[in-house]
């Protein structure tokens, strides 16, 4: 991450927008040593727009960045606009972002799997996929299944009922403002065979994307909750 403070400023009173800069080491022969910029994008955050109220999310650029990448694009693409929570299980997740509104929609293409060490706490924003049979006996799901995330997302409930998704799934982000609104969304009566289905229109009205600047950085929210983490053993990142 860079970004650029003027002379003896503290850092939180950066300028502008902060860049990403992803790096890969470059393993050709005779190649110059050190590592390899391979792109430089705006550190941005999102506004998720429901019909019970905003929430702001912010993203782990550096476990997930393509993962991030393809939501963020989606999202300024208008995609998510007008879509729906269309699960709601309980003390697990919302899950969202299905152009079919029935779980089995996607963008058309599927993404590899970035699975992290960060845990799926409250609030956390992580990646739907195919579920694997094999799973169910406490394996790791085959790439086939692994890498079949699209644009579904879902957001944590809870801490305790989502611990088995760790490293199972690819978390992206996390909600710094607005973790009522999830709250709300999650107390919706739900129905239908699976008992996982609103009974109500839980609607993602917009998601819109912005520059981080200094009068609004989701990020200080975020490297707090994570300061707190490596204090306190056993919370979540």
């Amino acid at each position: 991450l860079l970004y650029a403070v003027p002379d003896r400023a503290n850092p939180r009173d950066f300028v502008g927008t902060p860049l990403v800069i992803s790096v890969l080491a470059d393993d050709r022969r005779d190649a110059p040593p050190g590592p390899m910029v391979i792109r430089v994008t705006p550190l941005r955050y999102a506004v998720m727009d429901t019909d019970k109220g905003q929430m702001t999310l912010a993203f782990y650029y550096d476990v997930a960045p393509h993962t991030v990448d393809t939501f963020l694009r989606l999202a300024e693409e208008g995609f998510y606009d007008g879509l729906t929570f269309h699960r709601i299980v309980p003390k697990l997740p919302i899950q969202g972002g299905d152009p079919r509104g029935d779980g089995s929609g996607g963008p058309g293409f599927q993404i590899g799997a970035e699975f992290n060490d960060r845990e799926h706490d409250v609030g956390v924003l992580s990646m739907a996929r195919e579920g694997d049979p094999i799973e169910r006996q406490g394996a790791m799901p085959r790439p086939e299944w692994a890498n079949s995330a699209g644009s579904q997302f879902f957001i944590c409930l809870s801490r305790e009922s989502t611990r088995q998704l760790d490293r199972k799934y690819t978390v992206f982000g996390k909600v710094t403002e607005g973790l009522d609104v999830v709250e709300s969304i999650g107390a919706t009566p739900v129905g239908g065979e699976t008992r996982d289905v609103p009974v109500e229109r839980r609607e993602i009205r917009s998601v819109k994307v912005f520059p981080v600047r200094k009068e609004h950085n989701p990020y200080e929210t975020l490297l707090k909750v994570n300061d707190s983490a490596e204090r306190e053993p056993g919370v979540g990142k």
